[in-house]
């Protein structure tokens, strides 16, 4: 990011939504998705109605879908170390590893590798984000936890997001403490901190994460980061915004995965459209 210009313009696609569930997926659900860029290709693992699916592209916007890798399980979190894939994968009370020398499998289930231990944590953790860090010859995960219950829905979201780290991205130390917390300023990041998904690009982290006001409406934000645990939250316009009425990301906005590519930063986000049978589909914006 160029830091003369101190809020960057994150400009939506007009060709969005870039990816929405069809007969694949069995329902109306595409979300979360984690996206590599490798040897010109994008690869894309998202959470569909009941599992994760694997989708490439060529450009990033237009998407062949592969079809299911890997049932039962969400909010996918793919990195790679060597010529092996790491996937994290969650159900809200555990996080799962599941590796693969290939992208679309097949993958072996390492088991359990994280559950929720901290008194910050309250028994829930969430969103798996984990980076192979080579300059520190490290894993490194981000991951959100807690429980919350915004004003007129029926669900809940999590609070804050941990941190931990790893030398072989199966046994994992966490940070005691939180590295990020809700505003609690009456704002768009009022309540919760449902995603942080970091990236790191010339020795900086950058990070989308997703906060959620009183009444539990999703916007994302762009923060960075020197060493990926304390994070500079000091711009306060909403990176993504929620579109308008009739839009497909009228409802909320929630984080997927930032890149830097060639110099140029692009981010995938998914969003709900309340009207329309809460259908989420996976978009994609650009800094301008």
């Amino acid at each position: 990011m160029d830091k003369a210009n101190p809020l960057p313009v994150w400009k939506k696609s007009a060709c969005n939504p870039v990816l929405v569930a069809d007969a694949i997926e069995g329902g109306v659900l595409v979300r979360d998705g984690a996206v590599l860029h490798e040897d010109d290709e994008f690869s894309m693992w998202y959470w569909g109605t009941s599992g994760v699916y694997f989708a490439t592209s060529a450009d990033g916007m237009s998407w062949l879908k592969h079809g299911e890798v890997m049932p039962e399980y969400g909010r996918p979190s793919v990195t790679r170390k060597g010529d092996t894939y790491y996937v994290y994968v969650n159900d809200e009370t555990q996080i799962r590893l599941f590796t693969s020398k290939e992208p679309m499998g097949r993958y072996t289930d390492m088991g359990q590798v994280m559950v929720p231990t901290e008194p910050f944590e309250e028994g829930r953790i969430k969103s798996p984000w984990v980076l192979w860090d080579p300059d520190e010859d490290l894993f490194k995960m981000w991951y959100t936890a807690g429980e919350i219950r915004p004003l007129a829905v029926s669900w809940t979201e999590p609070k804050v997001a941990g941190y931990a780290t790893s030398l072989d991205g199966v046994i994992w130390t966490k940070r005691p403490a939180p590295v990020l917390t809700a505003e609690q300023d009456d704002g768009w990041r009022h309540l919760a901190v449902m995603t942080l998904h970091p990236t790191k690009y010339l020795g900086r982290y950058y990070a989308l994460a997703s906060y959620g006001d009183s009444a539990g409406v999703s916007r994302i934000g762009f923060i960075e980061s020197t060493n990926g645990v304390d994070w500079d939250t000091s711009d306060a316009t909403p990176a993504i915004d929620v579109g308008n009425p009739g839009d497909w990301d009228q409802s909320d906005c929630y984080t997927g995965t930032v890149l830097n590519i060639n110099g140029f930063w692009r981010m995938w986000y998914n969003a709900r459209n309340a009207s329309d049978s809460n259908r989420e589909s996976i978009g994609i914006a650009e800094l301008v």
